[in-house]
């Protein structure tokens, strides 16, 4: 009986044991999380997370994008936004890893770090960039003389060329702005062959020419406007 309840006591302790390993066992910590925030909070969130993964140097950085549908094309710039921003602090971009995500709210951005041998956090990814048809038309992505570089909502093409290949019935309207028309057309010729290299059929872009208006300060109005009609 002796034996036998050593046995048992044994048992019990191996068992608390494995449970308290299971307890402290290290799992991908939650950093920082927030909303749709402007271009410079977001930045300095960036900043603090870039310390934080300094301090782990074996630690990988994981941001989550999350929204619903109607905004996927915000997600594809803050995505943007955030890779700028990085190169621009000399932060090794090849540490971080940044996924799409579902979401019920207009934008959640997650920071997760996450340590060697920790697997990632289980999140619902969405890499669709499909638009529902019963949207007006918008300003997809417009280029601008002002404002900070990281945070431009500019594009030569490539975003706008995923979300028409995701829609086939969807049509690009290009507006291009510049001191003479002849200028607007070089620049409008430029985005259009990026497009078409993209896998765009012509067809589907029209692009309007337009002078600046006499006078007018320059930075009143963007240069370009890429207008995606559903």
């Amino acid at each position: 009986m002796r034996v036998k309840g050593l046995f048992m006591i044994g048992l019990v302790f191996l068992g608390l044991v494995g449970l308290t390993r299971a307890q402290d066992a290290p799992g991908p910590v939650l950093v920082d999380e927030h909303g749709a925030l402007p271009c410079d909070d977001l930045l300095s969130r960036l900043d603090a997370f870039y310390m934080d993964l300094h301090q782990y140097p074996n630690s990988t950085g994981l941001i989550s994008i999350a929204n619903g549908p109607e905004k996927r094309r915000d997600r594809v710039f803050r995505h943007a936004w955030i890779e700028r921003y990085t190169r621009f602090r000399g932060f090794d971009l090849s540490r971080i890893k940044i996924l799409h995500t579902k979401a019920a709210v207009d934008m959640k951005v997650t920071f997760w770090r996450v340590p060697t041998g920790v697997a990632e956090p289980v999140l619902d990814i969405d890499d669709s960039y499909e638009i529902p048809r019963t949207f007006k038309p918008f300003i997809f992505a417009r280029d601008e003389e002002f404002g900070m570089a990281e945070c431009s909502d500019f594009d030569d093409g490539e975003f706008l060329s995923w979300f028409l290949k995701a829609n086939p019935s969807a049509r690009a309207n290009l507006v291009f702005r510049d001191r003479s028309i002849r200028v607007a057309k070089r620049h409008s010729l430029e985005i259009v062959e990026n497009l078409v290299r993209y896998g765009v059929a012509r067809s589907r872009i029209r692009v309007f020419l337009l002078n600046r208006e006499p006078g007018r300060q320059r930075n009143w109005e963007p240069i370009s406007e890429f207008w995606y009609l559903p």
